[in-house]
């Protein structure tokens, strides 16, 4: 699998987790995005439904579904994942 991780800035976001889980065996792979918020996940020979979960400092954590085809010897997320700010609450003390 492999594409790209941008901010809500549509900026590439650099150093980003990327982690692919299978759905029907719940193995996770992951990597994380070069300076040009590219990553290429390798999944082997695993076909079916992956949860694909991003995450970077100071940005929400973001989560897509993809299926990968039986035909397919790579799958390209062409649409970008695009990643919100984080907003935390504190409580007053």
């Amino acid at each position: 699998m492999r594409g790209i991780v941008v901010g809500p800035d549509s900026e590439p976001v650099m150093g980003a987790q990327v982690t692919g889980t299978a759905l029907g065996s719940g193995e996770p792979r992951s990597t994380h995005t070069n300076q040009h918020g590219e990553y290429v996940v390798m999944f082997g020979e695993w076909t079916g439904q992956w949860v694909v979960a991003v995450r970077a400092i100071g940005l929400a954590r973001s989560v897509v579904r993809v299926v990968r085809p039986l035909t397919a010897s790579y799958l390209a997320l062409e649409s970008r994942i695009a990643m919100s700010v984080a907003s935390t609450s504190l409580d007053t003390i």
